[in-house]
């Protein structure tokens, strides 16, 4: 088709002039987003915070948004609150700068106060004078900043509703060498953390916290960390009271709190060619779950990552899930390990700490102290009422989850339930079952299910058009069973104690010992026998000489450490290393016993040279599990010489249980060098395990090379590296080839050099198997952002590409009913559509049920623009070139199981939005300009095509055409009168891929008129003429809609604003009913809206917003909508 190849050809000669003219990062203080409409009141938050005041440009459909009278801005936390609704069909272009640097939305700055009592006097001497009143009634410096909201809502078919918000903070001294800081927040924002930006700002946190030089006092949400050695570390995101305190060389924390989560940690090998989602999961092995913002720490084969989509992932906190960005390649050798904070949303935790920390004889002499006490308000559950049958269930089931279950069937009336009670034959026996009949049907029951474990229930979770289900597979054939399943509450204690010290100045020991108490289930008594454990551990340092100073070293160091944890110690926290199961070479499930003895030895005897050896034993005697480890490794690195370093360990270890011996030898090395511009690299890796049982033997070996180079000058930089990697497997005693993999990466990147800017990342890999029926994994990521604004922007073109390999999980959409006028949909038929006063809301839940996909992301505006010229250029441009410029823009998103990937990634439309997408979506807009900055005349034509496709849904697919053309002309006649004119043409063709569903391809002719009176700089009249000439080529409908819309605002200078608008449209048709699709969805008849709203400024503190609306279609009774808002300001 003709626009395909016209978005093939842009999009091609853009990406071939970036990677011509190279790439560097965006400008780090501009910044555009686009914000597309939800339909709905609500906030939207902007990509980043700490912008630039007064720096943004905001517009909707070519109109510039002005400041307080159609949006508010939150330049701290980066919140955009537009005054009316942004409809679904408008997008707003937000144009923002931003400070160049990270810093804190709030911090606090001591006030230093210097009193003349306070100074020593030499000069003169004054007599003594008595303090004034000020001085002993001190109320300091506050600064204070906020709003308080009060709000009323009311209207058809709802109660009274009343809102109220506080936003305050409070910072400054009060009193003397007292420091304080509230930040309060009482509002429930619908915003959530997204998880793709490296920092999380908290906008609802309420925070009271008062300093003194010797305590502080800390009331609210906060973050509480305990540095501990090994056992006694501590972190949690809590929300409650704490009370530091500093006391010459003793430091003292107590805390009491509610826990908003509880710690947890999953461990897991990638995907070959699955960059994610990667679903986390519960202690229970439950996915889906919450988890806390900003509490995850990911590493990848032992390496932190950092969050964000220009760094290493992205986390959607609602579901728990994690997808890596194309800078980290994930493969089947990837180890992952997540730490995080979950909410189990059945019991809330109350947690009680406190720590202490003292030195002595110039800190060479130390003690730490932690407790923490954690317990579930076994009393309170928040998932279950907690009746008699179940406080039973709970007291019998000891220590065992899987125990603590009560039946939750419940007999109800004929077509009041979803299950009817059935039997069935199984393998010659019969069972009484329970089956499924939906809504509104024959169901006399309504029937509880839990997940009960892999193969340990009766029944299947399946996913049908409109919700979840539970269908009976067979005994023991399924995961759920008709139950209510009762998690345990649980209390879990934790004391530790930490002594240091340093007999010399080149030497020093630590002794470390802690007690952990688990109950499993504090309402029974049974099975609380292995509650109680201990750990200890010791560690000793020894160095050669004392380092004064940043050239000295030390020439031979020593470390050793001995450790014991009883099979009975529960960690609260994390307290080992990460990846500590591979260090040791563990079985997985192991205990937490152990008894570990390491010592570590270090030679340095020139400045650029570091040798060391390690020797580790470990006994778990309740696993009946043993392993010895040495390692050494050697580094050689200094200015003007080469970069070499070198590690291997061996690991030998045994496992009576498992009948198995292992042993593992690892090796890596690395040198690189710069020469010139150009710095060389070459690293080597390899691995063999092996374990022997008495009748097989299983393991692995692999190679991996790397070759790399980095060429850096001036404003340039170019990296590439390829890689190989063979792995061989035991088969019948033997290694045999299991499969071979090459990975090549490459990445550029170009600082600011001729207003260009922009950067490469491009990761290629392929891994073959050795076996014949296992097909070849390729992976393909790239990344692409180009920046240049030559002439003085008066040229703007900006574009981005992304490739990733991910999964997507079909969908179910589940409509709940909310009341009309409160809703975001509106049910027509079958279907589903949206509308600001719908009564139904749709929740989308994913099925679990994931498909690989291919997926690509792209955008490119060009902003081509004479005016913003410098003044001598401009005047040499021929008129008509001076006045005319223009707006392209081009957005696609497409997730697809194209096998012909590389059609997909030079960008063959063809190949979009076809049987094998998932999801699609294609926006094509061009904007032509004439007198563009002219407030007399202005012309706009556009041309715009907007394609989308989804298949994820259960219910059916859905796909949608529109092309569009429009003309606009705006007139100022004089200062009172001006006009504006549009006419257009419009196509609309949606096929719904479902059952009894009519498929439409609506043409449009759309015309309005619009004369404009202002009679002064306080009155506006206005009226908007409108028709739409609608026809459906499937059904043969015709639908004419024609209708004003009137308005008047009245401006209060500088105290507010009025204003009235209301809107009637007849539709008339030869059909007898009218798809929705058809007449901007108004029903044949007159159809009316209006909407009155007031904002006044009542004085400089303290405004007040009144609004009332209300709209009656021919087809519904009047809805009606008022609000009522006072705001103060602090």
């Amino acid at each position: 088709m003709l626009h395909n190849r016209i978005i093939t050809s842009l999009l091609c000669i853009l990406l071939l002039s970036s990677i011509a003219l190279a790439f560097q990062p965006f400008d780090l203080t501009s910044r555009r987003q686009l914000i597309s409409g939800t339909g709905l009141d609500q906030p939207y938050q902007l990509e980043a915070g700490l912008i630039i005041e007064n720096s943004e440009k905001i517009s909707i459909d070519d109109s510039l948004l002005v400041k307080e009278q159609d949006y508010r801005i939150d330049y701290v936390r980066g919140i955009l609150r537009l005054k009316g609704v942004l409809a679904v069909s408008d997008t707003a272009i937000v144009y923002y700068q931003v400070f160049p640097f990270d810093l804190p939305v709030s911090y606090y700055n001591p006030i230093l106060t210097i009193r003349d009592d306070e100074v020593a006097e030499i000069d003169t001497i004054k007599p003594p004078q008595q303090p004034s009143e000020a001085q002993v009634f001190d109320t300091g410096t506050l600064r204070k900043s906020g709003t308080l909201v009060r709000g009323i809502t009311i209207g058809s078919d709802q109660d009274l509703s009343v809102e109220s918000g506080l936003n305050l903070q409070v910072e400054g001294r009060l009193g003397r060498n007292i420091d304080i800081l509230a930040l309060l927040n009482d509002q429930n924002t619908p915003i959530q953390p997204e998880g793709n930006t490296a920092t999380i700002e908290e906008i609802d946190k309420v925070l009271i916290q008062v300093k003194t030089p010797k305590f502080d006092a800390t009331f609210g949400d906060y973050e509480l960390v305990y540095s501990g050695n090994r056992f006694g570390g501590y972190y949690r995101k809590l929300q409650g009271a704490r009370l530091d305190a500093r006391l010459g060389d003793v430091d003292a924390t107590i805390s009491g709190a509610v826990s908003r989560g509880q710690y947890h940690s999953n461990f897991f090998f990638g995907e070959e060619g699955n960059q994610g989602p990667y679903r986390l999961s519960d202690k229970q092995g439950r996915t889906g779950i919450l988890v806390l913002a900003g509490t995850e720490k990911v590493w990848l084969d032992g390496v932190r990552l950092q969050r964000g989509e220009n760094n290493d992932y992205t986390i959607e906190y609602g579901l728990g899930e994690i997808i890596f960005t194309p800078r980290r390649l994930i493969t089947s050798d990837s180890r992952i390990t997540v730490d995080f904070q979950f909410s189990n949303e059945v019991y809330s935790r109350d947690i009680y700490t406190g720590f202490t920390e003292a030195r002595f004889l110039n800190n060479r002499l130390g003690i730490r102290t932690t407790a923490v006490a954690e317990s579930d308000a076994r009393n309170n559950p928040l998932a279950y009422v907690l009746t008699d049958s179940a406080k039973s269930a709970l007291q019998a089931a000891g220590d065992d989850p899987t125990a603590a279950e009560i039946l939750q069937v419940l007999q109800v009336e004929v077509g009041e339930g979803e299950y009817l009670a059935d039997t069935t034959s199984w393998g010659g026996a019969t069972y009484a079952i329970y089956t499924y009949v939906g809504f509104d049907s024959i169901g006399d029951y309504n029937v509880v299910f839990s997940y009960v474990g892999y193969n340990q229930g009766d029944y299947a979770r399946v996913a049908g058009s409109e919700g979840f289900y539970y269908e009976w597979v067979g005994p023991n054939q399924g995961e759920y069973a008709p139950v209510q399943r009762l998690p345990l509450p649980q209390h879990h204690r934790l004391a530790d104690v930490e002594i240091w010290g340093e007999p010399t100045k080149t030497s020093s020991i630590r002794f470390e010992g802690a007690a952990s108490d688990l109950d499993l289930n504090t309402w029974s008594e049974e099975g609380d026998g292995d509650n109680v454990g201990v750990a200890w551990s010791t560690e000793g340092h020894w160095q050669s000489s004392e380092e004064k100073s940043s050239g000295d070293f030390s020439r031979l160091m020593l470390d050793a450490n001995v450790r014991d944890v009883d099979a009975k110690f529960r960690q609260i926290d994390r307290t080992q290393q990460i990846e500590y199961d591979r260090y040791w070479d563990l079985d997985s499930g192991a205990s937490e016993e152990e008894s570990v003895a390491e010592a570590k030895l270090t030679l340095r005897p020139i400045s650029f040279w570091t040798s060391s050896g390690s020797y580790g034993f470990i006994d778990k005697a309740s696993d009946g599990f043993q392993s010895e480890r040495w390692s050494g490794e050697s580094r050689f690195t200094g200015r003007n010489l080469p970069q070499v370093t070198a590690n291997a360990d061996w690991i030998r270890s045994s496992s009576e249980p498992l009948g198995r011996t292992g042993f593992w030898t690892r090796g890596k090395s690395s040198t690189s060098y710069r020469i010139w511009r150009l710095t060389p690299s070459l690293s080597y890796e390899r691995e063999h395990k092996r374990n022997s049982y008495a009748d097989s033997t299983a393991g692995f070996q692999f190679s991996d090379y790397i070759a790399g180079m980095i060429y850096e000058a001036g404003y340039i930089k170019l990296e590439s590296s390829q890689g190989f990697r063979s792995e061989d497997r035991y088969k019948q005693e033997e290694l045999s080839d299991f499969s071979a993999s090459q990975t090549s990466h490459y990445k550029a990147g170009l600082s600011s050099w001729h207003d260009l800017s922009g950067d490469l990342l491009y990761t290629h890999r392929a891994k073959k198997f050795d076996e014949a029926d296992s097909a070849e994994v390729k992976t393909d990521l790239m990344e692409i952002n180009f920046g240049w604004t030559p002439f003085g922007r008066a040229v703007d073109l900006a574009a981005n590409y992304r490739i990733n390999n991910t999964q997507v999980s079909s969908l179910v959409q589940t409509p709940l009913y909310v009341g009309a006028g409160q809703g975001t949909h509106v049910k027509v038929g079958d279907i589903y559509f949206e509308d600001p006063d719908g009564e139904y809301i749709l929740v989308a839940q994913s099925t679990g049920d994931f498909t690989p996909v291919v997926e690509l992301e792209g955008s490119m505006s060009l902003d081509l623009d004479p005016y913003r010229l410098a003044k001598g250029v401009k005047e040499k441009l021929p008129i008509p070139w001076k006045h005319l410029s223009s707006q392209t823009l081009i957005n696609f998103s497409e997730k697809t199981k194209e096998r012909d990937v590389w059609a997909l990634y030079r960008l063959d439309f063809s190949k979009f939005q076809g049987d094998s997408t998932l999801l699609g979506n294609l926006l094509v807009r061009e904007d032509l300009y004439l007198f563009r900055h002219s407030r007399d005349l202005s012309f706009r034509l556009r041309g715009e095509i907007n394609q989308s496709i989804s298949n994820l849904y259960l219910s059916g697919g859905q796909e949608t055409k529109r092309q569009l053309i429009s003309f606009r002309v705006r007139r100022s006649f004089s200062e009172e009168w001006s006009l504006q004119g549009d006419i257009g043409r419009e196509s609309d063709m949606r096929n719904y891929r479902l059952s009894g569903v009519s498929s439409r391809d609506i043409n449009s002719w759309v015309t309005s008129l619009e004369p404009v009176f202002r009679p002064s700089r306080v009155w506006e009249f206005g009226v908007r003429a409108g028709l739409l000439l609608d026809n459906d080529g499937v059904e043969d409908i015709q639908a004419t809609r024609y209708g004003l819309e009137p308005r008047i605002v009245r401006s209060f200078m500088q105290k507010g604003r009025g204003e009235l608008r209301g809107s009637w449209y007849h539709v008339t048709t030869n059909a007898e009913s009218l798809p929705y699709e058809m007449a901007e969805g108004d029903p044949p008849g007159d159809n009316f809206r209006w909407d009155l709203r007031l904002d006044y400024r009542i004085s400089r503190y303290l405004t007040a917003t009144v609004s009332y609306s209300g709209s009656k279609d021919a087809d519904r009774d009047a809805i009606h909508i008022g609000r009522a808002e006072v705001r103060a300001f602090f």
